[in-house]
């Protein structure tokens, strides 16, 4: 599993935008040929479960300070 950034296809679903994530997924198939597959229109993301007492209120905050460690460790890690 990898990925890169690079033009969207004209035609699908979203926002049109310069420079898109494309992943590639790599396997075997049963006759053991190797593939490649790029997957295009898919947008990266993670799930973070909520712990228990938290409330909407606590969103804002919580998105600001987790967007400020994503961009930190985004920047220490090129």
């Amino acid at each position: 599993l990898d990925y890169y950034l690079g033009p969207s296809v004209a035609g699908m679903p979203g926002q049109s935008q310069a420079n898109v994530p494309i992943i590639r997924m790599f396997g075997v198939t049963d006759s053991g040929n190797s593939v490649c597959c790029h997957v295009h229109g898919f947008a990266p993301y993670f799930y973070v479960p909520a712990p228990n007492g938290f409330k909407p209120d606590y969103l804002g905050e919580f998105k600001r300070e987790l967007n400020s460690v994503v961009l930190k460790d985004m920047r220490s890690n090129k």
